[in-house]
């Protein structure tokens, strides 16, 4: 319910991951669910190419028009601008944003035209407040959205620096 999802999505999600045979399938009266046969970084890691991006569509607004037309809480940083908030290295051009693709009325441009007047938008398939911190994406949709290594944003930055260390 708080994800805005229909009961046969949930459905059809449930099913997909009963399928990949990492779970186990459980019942408390007529509910279901699953629980994971191994810890979760390992069964993010055995999904990570089943997840898919959060992203809808991305457009380019006006800075001015984003401002006037979201609230605060209704954008979030996601993208390179959510790893510059986290403390990562990342090479913003612009500021990059989430928000929800059902709620918003922004009209933008496929185009990249100007970076001191223009922001990304991230048009999500679901609201990114629900799952929001600190005025940013978390970490797992962040992860989908980049299409990068889910353990880069899962594990704390000393925990993967430390794994980086382990690996050279």
């Amino acid at each position: 319910k708080i994800l805005g999802c229909s009961a046969m999505t949930v459905t059809r999600a449930f099913r997909q991951l009963e399928q990949t045979g990492l779970f186990e399938i459980g019942k408390t009266g007529v509910q279901k669910y699953l629980k994971g046969k191994e810890e979760g970084d390992v069964l993010l890691k055995q999904l990570g190419d089943a997840l898919i991006t959060p992203v809808a569509e991305t457009i380019y607004v006006n800075r001015k028009e984003l401002e006037e037309k979201t609230k605060t809480t209704e954008r979030f940083f996601s993208g390179c601008s959510a790893l510059a908030q986290m403390g990562r290295e990342a090479e913003e051009e612009i500021p990059c944003y989430a928000v929800n693709k059902k709620t918003c009325c922004l009209s933008g441009s496929r185009d990249f035209l100007n970076a001191e007047t223009q922001v990304e938008v991230q048009l999500w398939k679901y609201d990114p407040a629900v799952l929001a911190n600190d005025g940013r994406v978390d970490p797992l949709s962040l992860a989908l959205c980049l299409r990068k290594p889910l353990e880069e944003f899962i594990l704390p930055a000393s925990d993967s620096a430390s794994a980086d260390e382990k690996n050279d």
